[in-house]
């Protein structure tokens, strides 16, 4: 039986693991200190099947691998020294040596947020840990907007690449400059 879970207090990975949550709760933890995020919505996991399927589909046969809630150590330090652990609703990896069965170690190639109800505390400050890590590109999926937020890393900065809508008819295909030749329609999506 592991420990309760304190918010307050800062944790390693290690002690992390042992802590106990109650069913279904999903934990990040951000300089040590543990973040219970928001349970997500029946569309949220409707957007998250349907972006992960196209993943899935398109990364067939290629050394990407596509993974839903899973953990990700960002900056790929040792158990005991791991402060940041992130649990994005969705990332591919094409270096799948940085999986060690439990987590990813390292910066995925694109990580993939669909926004809950304390989203913007959420995108800002998983934005800068995933600009600080290296993730190639970072998509924010807005449920409530019906957009897509693309952002990609350049000299080690997020650019924002653009910005997706159910609306608009010229910019309805979302590129991906991570994965080669993948596109999804903005339709597809939301669905």
């Amino acid at each position: 039986m592991g420990k309760q879970i304190i918010q307050d207090k800062r944790y390693t990975y290690s002690e992390f693991l042992e802590m106990e949550s109650e069913e279904g709760e999903r934990w990040e933890l951000i300089d040590g200190k543990p973040v219970l995020l928001a349970r997500p919505s029946q569309r949220h996991q409707d957007i998250l099947l349907n972006i992960a399927s196209a993943l899935k589909n398109h990364l067939k046969g290629k050394t990407c691998k596509v993974r839903m809630d899973s953990d990700v150590n960002l900056f790929g330090k040792e158990d005991d020294e791991i402060r940041y652990i992130v649990a994005p609703d969705l990332y591919v990896s094409c270096d799948l040596r940085k999986d060690d069965g439990q987590k990813h170690n390292g910066a995925p190639d694109l990580v993939i947020e669909i926004l809950s109800t304390n989203y913007m505390k959420d995108r800002w400050r998983n934005y800068q840990l995933y600009e600080q890590a290296g993730v190639r590109e970072f998509w924010v999926v807005d449920q409530y907007r019906n957009t897509v937020d693309i952002f990609v890393l350049k000299d080690g900065e997020f650019k924002l690449q653009g910005v997706y809508g159910r609306e608009d008819e010229d910019t309805a295909i979302i590129p991906s400059s991570a994965l080669e030749d993948f596109e999804i329609h903005v339709n597809d999506i939301f669905e």
